[in-house]
């Protein structure tokens, strides 16, 4: 009587029994496709077994193999940080970092400061640019990747702390700089105000109902400007205002040495004035404003090892 294999596989072993053969009465060809089928079926089901088989699993040691970290987050009334990915290598550290502002005020992040804390020391992040902080507007979030490096010393490593005492707070609404009325026809073609400077860019557009003014600007200080271009008014000579209908005009913080365009434009009726041949005179009311940066106690959070990750990671 002819044999033929029949296929047994469990969850991962692979098996070949033979048995007789139900086709051998069928003559000289059907047990040669019974064979050949047995064949392939049997080549098919080694190859994922091969194919798994080519992955060694990391082992403590090697310098590839990665110590994972439980996600935490600090959470508080005008701040959210939450910590995740957190794991070491024996040349480096490495986690991210979500930031969520809660509060009614802009918040700048130092990344440059922010610490990883262990046993053997501290390590500041790499990446950040010293004097020019990440800004984070209210409500506004930001995520960040924080890395650390060294030559072998985060091998052993099982816990560790990130602290985050890195952050200023600015006033949204900070003290308004006084500036000077601007004519137009214009006389001049810069003017100074407090921290700020401000020069006239390219032609200005006075027409019968539309004026239209560029304005390149500065913020010279040592603490935090603002400008806001939609409260600059436009004052005709009877005395009335009109708001400046740019809409693409948006308030915006500055850090020193940050410049900005600011753009207005007003469109009046001719019945009211005909501006091509009339006196204007800008007003900027509250337009520049500027507030300190003040220093957070923000604190950290703690890292503890996660044995279930650390395993998954490196299988």
């Amino acid at each position: 009587m002819e044999t033929c294999a029949r296929i047994a596989r469990s969850d991962s072993v692979v098996g070949v029994v033979v048995e007789a053969d139900p086709l051998s009465s069928w003559g000289p060809t059907s047990m040669f496709l019974s064979r050949l089928l047995a064949s392939f079926t049997l080549a098919i089901l080694l190859l994922p077994s091969v194919a798994l088989g080519g992955k060694k699993p990391l082992q403590e040691g090697d310098e590839k193999f990665e110590y994972h970290f439980t996600d935490t987050a600090l959470d508080g009334a005008e701040l959210k940080i939450e910590v995740s990915k957190a794991h070491t290598q024996r040349d480096f550290a490495l986690a991210t970092a979500r930031f969520e502002n809660k509060s009614g005020d802009y918040l700048l992040l130092h990344k440059e400061q922010i610490l990883f804390r262990f046993d053997f020391g501290d390590r500041a992040v790499k990446g950040g640019k010293a004097g020019k902080p990440v800004v984070i507007a209210p409500g506004g979030k930001k995520k960040l990747s924080l890395k650390v490096t060294g030559s072998g010393e985060f091998e052993s490593v099982r816990a560790f702390s990130l602290q985050f005492d890195a952050l200023q707070r600015v006033a949204s609404k900070g003290e308004a700089v006084k500036v000077p009325e601007f004519q137009l026809p214009a006389s001049v073609n810069s003017f100074e105000a407090g921290p700020f400077s401000c020069s006239l860019k390219g032609k200005v557009t006075q027409e019968t109902d539309l004026t239209k003014a560029k304005f390149l600007c500065t913020y010279n200080g040592e603490q935090v400007g603002f400008i806001d271009p939609t409260r600059v008014a436009l004052r005709i000579p009877s005395g009335q205002e009109f708001a400046n209908t740019n809409n693409k005009a948006k308030r915006k913080l500055l850090q020193s040495g940050d410049k900005m365009p600011v753009v207005v434009s007003y469109v009046v009726e001719r019945k009211v004035v005909d501006m091509q041949f009339a006196i204007l005179q800008l007003d900027w009311r509250d337009a520049f404003s500027e507030s300190p940066a003040v220093p957070m106690a923000v604190g950290g959070v703690e890292l503890s090892y996660d044995a279930d990750k650390t395993i998954d990671h490196n299988n």
